[in-house]
C-alpha cells in the first residue's frame, strides 16, 4: 500500500529481505525505493515489519532542525 500522494508515481510491492532507502518523489511526500531504481515507489503492506540499520532520523518541520531519514531494511 502506498500513500495516496504517490498515485502519479510508478509503484511496486516490497519483497521480503529487500534493502530500501527513503526518497523524495516530488509529490509532497517521501516514500521507500530500491537503491538501484529510485523512480519507482516501493509499497509496504499493512502489518509489514521493518528493521533499520541505524537509528531512525527524521525531517523536522518549520523552525526545527532538519535531519535525514535512515536506510531501511524490509523484513517479514
Amino acid at each position: 500500500m502506498c500513500d495516496y500522494s504517490l498515485h502519479n508515481v510508478r509503484t511496486r510491492p516490497a519483497k521480503v529481505g529487500e534493502k530500501l532507502v527513503t526518497h523524495d518523489f516530488g509529490t509532497g511526500t517521501r516514500g521507500f525505493a530500491a537503491p538501484e531504481d529510485c523512480s519507482v515507489a516501493v509499497c509496504i503492506l499493512p502489518g509489514t515489519e521493518l528493521a533499520f540499520e541505524k537509528p531512525v532520523k527524521y525531517h523536522a518541520t518549520l523552525m526545527f532542525r532538519k535531519h535525514t531519514l535512515s536506510t531501511a531494511v524490509h523484513s517479514s
